[in-house]
């Protein structure tokens, strides 16, 4: 297990979360700006310790729905 704390993979046209990144379950700050995201996976509800999460400027319509 990786204990990573930041990861930032801003700019770099994904469209998905990498299922790596799901793997750093002590995460607690994913960037992901500027990319072409369009769904999260579930593995990312298991996270707990995820805390901050950037998808700014994501083609991401679809998450709209599902803000608080």
């Amino acid at each position: 297990i990786l204990y990573y704390l930041f990861v930032d993979i801003s700019k770099n046209r994904f469209t998905e979360i990498p299922k790596e990144i799901c793997q750093l379950v002590l995460l607690e700050k994913l960037s992901c700006y500027h990319n072409a995201i369009r769904s999260l996976p579930e593995s990312l509800l298991r996270m707990q310790y995820l805390s901050y999460l950037d998808l700014r400027f994501d083609d991401n319509d679809d998450l709209s729905d599902h803000s608080g």
